[in-house]
Formats: C-alpha cells, sequence, structure tokens
C-alpha cells in the first residue's frame, strides 16, 4: 500500500439545538491510514462524530449511539484474526413540543417504542436520525452517516399514538 499523511476524514454531519444544546448528529465515519510496509499498524478511522478520531491501530472507532455516525474504516483484514472495522451508531427520534405557555418539552428515543401525544398539544417539532452505515476493512472506507430529517409544527391529535422504530447502526465488515 502506498503511505499517506492523513486518513480520509468523515463528514462534519449536521448540528441541531433540538434538545436544547448544539449536538452533531450524524458524521461520517473516518478512512483507514494503510501501512507502508504492510505491517497492519496504520492509523485507523474514527467513529462518525464529525470529524476524525483516529483511536488504536487496529480497532476502529465506532459511531455514537443514538447520533447516526457512519463506523471507522480499518486498516487490517479481521479475517486475520487483527483489527475490526467500526459499527455505525443507531439512529434516535427527538420530538419537541410546547402548550399554552409552558417551557418546551421533550422526549428522545434512542430505542423503539411508543409515543402518546400529550392532551393539549397539536404540533410537535421532530429530529429524526438513521443508523449510520459500518466502516469497511483491509484499508477500507468509513461508514457513511444515517439520513436525517427535521420539520416543525408537525400537526398531531392529543392522545395520538405513534409508534417509533429507531434504525440500528450497519456492522463494521
Amino acid at each position: 500500500f502506498p503511505s499517506h499523511d492523513k486518513v480520509g476524514q468523515g463528514g462534519v454531519g449536521l448540528f441541531s439545538t433540538i434538545t436544547g444544546s448544539n449536538t452533531g448528529y450524524a458524521g461520517g465515519g473516518s478512512g483507514a491510514q494503510p501501512s507502508a510496509t504492510g505491517s497492519r499498524a496504520g492509523g485507523d478511522g474514527g467513529g462518525g462524530t464529525g470529524f476524525s478520531a483516529p483511536v488504536t491501530a487496529n480497532n476502529s472507532a465506532d459511531g455514537l449511539s443514538g447520533r447516526g455516525g457512519g463506523g471507522g474504516g480499518t486498516q487490517d483484514n479481521p479475517i486475520n484474526g487483527v483489527g475490526r472495522a467500526g459499527n455505525g451508531g443507531s439512529g434516535a427520534i427527538i420530538f419537541r413540543w410546547r402548550f399554552g405557555n409552558s417551557a418546551n418539552q421533550m422526549f428522545v428515543f434512542a430505542n423503539t417504542g411508543q409515543f402518546r401525544v400529550p392532551d393539549g398539544v397539536t404540533t410537535i417539532d421532530y429530529f429524526l436520525v438513521g443508523g449510520g452505515g459500518g466502516g469497511g476493512a483491509d484499508a477500507g472506507g468509513g461508514g457513511g452517516a444515517g439520513g436525517v430529517l427535521q420539520g416543525t409544527s408537525y400537526p398531531v391529535g392529543p392522545n395520538q399514538l405513534y409508534t417509533i422504530s429507531i434504525g440500528a447502526g450497519g456492522a463494521g465488515s
């Protein structure tokens, strides 16, 4: 393999303040850096947190759970029993609402479940993140970010019940 100075950095992703703090979601995983000697000790890709964060040689970072990041690529081939490509992070669904003069209320789903719209609520804001892709092995690329969908003032009915399904991240290969 040719020697490279830098690993491919994952995409930044999207930052949202729906939870009240500026949080990054759906960053792409970093690619692996091949070793010039084939020694299998090159820097591996970081998880999909929006930036490259190489970790210990032969193992790559996973995308962050609940944030839809892609897993990092690894230099090694796991068939040889050395190294592991990073897994993609699971998705998340965030709902925010308010009624009357009350403060914003919020519910964050990191697992599959159900959501019943509270009495008095007629619209919700939403932020949905799909699970990120797993990273590749043997000088592989980073996993892709999970998809994002967001919106405001989505019309809902009081006491309406929604089934929520959260996408798992992909396995590193």
